[in-house]
């Protein structure tokens, strides 16, 4: 005789209806597993009993494991990861998915609704920004692919969750050759102690946290030959609300690298050398192992990476009694104006690339593809179609004509 519910609807094989209220299904998978959904109606309950009978015909077993376990089996399995992606993420997975609600909800039972609230939570209510959200979508996402492959869900719910999350990107531009030296001379007035920080970043074109991680073993031993060693940096995190250090490998194979000690390069370590000599380094300093380092806080320890970014926006906006005004500095734009001045000098793209440690030329490429007034006037005149006094009506070429 057919079971059938309060209601008198007959219920199906393996559907139970609650003394509390709401429905369940019970079955066991192609592995002996036993499993249950529940719903609130039985109309609810079996449209789930639909998708477990699409997932038992297409050979599907509903994990167990929870969001947090499967993001950690992923990591597991990436073996080429750079140290310091895989410390980031690592990082991320342990503080915010780990103790989150979604962290424990089991892969088999999320919902892109679950993972879209969890997003809008983090900005929302504990200020994430979009770039860390989408950080954390890049362990979400391929570990639910992961997931699918191994036929332990059927369909990756992460799918399209950051599609509306548009971050602005810091904008790729050059300083001009006045504005590099208006930001240098501010630099010199107001906070002397970081010129030659910030000169060896526009000489070299390396990032913040090489040149922070630089030590005098990576110069005195190459000073020889004539190059300068990147094979570290040091990068920190906020752990408990403190800022911690730590050493890591390049961000990329090709971030190790050698680079020429050229005569500007030399001038600027003997002036951090000066600057060195009335600072007293703590007893036995270190990070990471790696200790002597080239350029120093007030307190003899590494430079704080937030310190440096703060102190260049500082300076940015500073345009009291200065008569030349400049865009926003930041450690990549120092960068990025150093490609483009080696660029614009002629420099082989492909020795470009080795200089400054990126591993597709077509970043180094897109650095330097962009336009303003006075490349667009210079071409002009080195081809004849305009005199070299003759100005280019500003209406006609804006700021950034073309910027990837």
């Amino acid at each position: 005789m057919k079971r059938k519910s309060s209601n008198g609807i007959t219920l199906k094989n393996g559907e139970y209806e609650k003394k509390t209220g709401g429905y369940i299904y019970r079955w066991t998978d192609n592995w002996g597993n036993r499993h249950s959904v529940g719903a609130k109606t039985l109309n609810d309950l079996r449209k789930k009993e639909l998708v477990v009978q699409e997932e038992k015909a297409r050979g599907i077993s509903r994990a167990r494991n929870t969001l947090y376990e499967q993001a950690r089996m992923y990591l597991s399995t990436k073996v080429t990861l750079a140290q310091s992606t895989r410390s980031n993420y690592e990082y991320y997975l342990e503080h915010s998915i780990k103790n989150a609600p979604i962290g424990k909800i089991r892969i088999s039972d999320l919902k892109s609704s679950d993972i879209l609230r969890f997003y809008a939570d983090l900005i929302s209510e504990k200020g994430y920004s979009m770039g860390t959200v989408k950080i954390l979508h890049k362990i979400i996402h391929p570990a639910l692919e992961m997931a699918v492959r191994d036929r332990l869900i059927y369909s990756n719910v992460s799918e399209g969750c950051v599609r509306d999350y548009t971050e602005e990107q810091e904008k790729k531009y050059a300083l001009t050759k006045e504005e590099k030296e208006e930001f240098l001379a501010r630099i010199k007035d107001q906070s002397p102690q970081y010129l030659p920080f910030v000169k060896f970043l526009f000489a070299s074109g390396v990032r913040l946290s090489e040149a922070i991680g630089l030590t005098w073993n990576d110069v005195v031993r190459q000073k020889e030959t004539g190059f300068i060693n990147i094979d570290h940096q040091i990068q920190y995190r906020k752990i408990n609300g403190k800022p911690m250090q730590y050493a890591s490998d390049t961000k990329t194979a090709a971030g190790k690298r050698k680079i020429p000690i050229t005569p500007e390069l030399e001038k600027i370590l003997e002036e951090q050398s000066v600057l060195n000599a009335s600072v007293k380094v703590p007893d036995n300093y270190s990070v990471g192992g790696y200790s002597d380092f080239v350029f120093l806080s007030p307190k003899g320890t590494c430079l704080s990476h937030n310190t440096i970014r703060c102190m260049m926006t500082r300076l940015s906006r500073d345009s009291k009694k200065r008569s030349v005004s400049i865009r926003h500095v930041s450690p990549h734009i120092c960068r990025h104006t150093y490609i483009t001045e080696m660029a614009a000098k002629g420099c082989d793209l492909k020795v470009l690339q080795a200089l400054v440690g990126q591993k597709d030329l077509r970043v180094t490429y897109n650095v330097y593809n962009h336009l303003d007034d006075k490349r667009v006037r210079m071409e002009m005149q080195r081809l004849g179609m305009i005199d070299a006094e003759k100005k280019v009506d500003p209406v006609t070429f804006g700021d950034n004509l073309v910027t990837n």
